[in-house]
């Protein structure tokens, strides 16, 4: 589902992803996406580069796998 998207704004993830997807700011005020795979068991966090500033291409990198008890820790918002 990555790989052909053109995603311009984080609308377009949501429409994507529905409530499998959210996004959350970091302690330094960064807003990183957090996508919930296997029923909450594994927790994807996401840097999205949209297409509507990178033309050519839009990026996703991920910053992090958690399991959702490291994800609720919220240790990784201090680190990002």
């Amino acid at each position: 589902m990555v790989a052909g998207a053109a995603w311009k704004t984080t609308a377009d993830v949501k429409e994507a992803f529905g409530h499998r997807v959210d996004f959350v700011k970091t302690r330094k005020n960064h807003t990183v996406t957090v996508f919930d795979v296997s029923n909450n068991r594994c927790r994807p966090i996401s840097d999205i580069h949209y297409k509507q500033n990178y033309p050519i291409r839009g990026r996703v990198y991920v910053l992090r796998v958690l399991t959702h008890k490291e994800y609720d820790s919220e240790r990784w918002k201090d680190e990002l």
